[in-house]
């Protein structure tokens, strides 16, 4: 991400797994996400390249099982808002996995957007 972040503004889209086996990974995520932010945010200000970027990194979060849930109504910079959705990612109880499928999904509907945020669209998968 930081290298991306040094060449152009980023929208990074995380899509976790809603399979109940990963409702403990997703807690564990959740508390420590803040940490690859800070991290981010600390080589932001450090980076020249990537400092007159401004508002350089946005996020949303999205669950997928049988379909895709989105849980950040918009990308966003807030890491409070970006834990409070993890946290929300509920458990897919049909046993269907569509990782495929989501992907694609979130691809079309988030592609439009990054290009016309002129941003780097990168997309993150979680799943055990």
């Amino acid at each position: 991400l930081i290298r991306m972040m040094r060449e152009r503004r980023v929208m990074a889209v995380w899509m976790f797994d809603e399979s109940e086996s990963m409702k403990d990974d997703q807690k564990e995520i959740a508390s420590e996400f803040h940490k690859v932010y800070e991290e981010l945010g600390i080589q932001q200000k450090q980076d020249a390249a990537i400092k007159k970027k401004g508002d350089v990194l946005t996020t949303s979060i999205l669950g997928f099982g049988d379909r895709v849930n989105v849980l950040t109504k918009t990308p966003t910079g807030d890491i409070k808002k970006i834990q409070q959705a993890i946290l929300r990612i509920g458990i897919d109880r049909t046993g269907h996995e569509n990782m495929c499928l989501s992907i694609a999904q979130v691809l079309d509907q988030f592609t439009p957007l990054a290009r016309k945020q002129k941003r780097q669209l990168v997309v993150i998968v979680v799943s055990d």
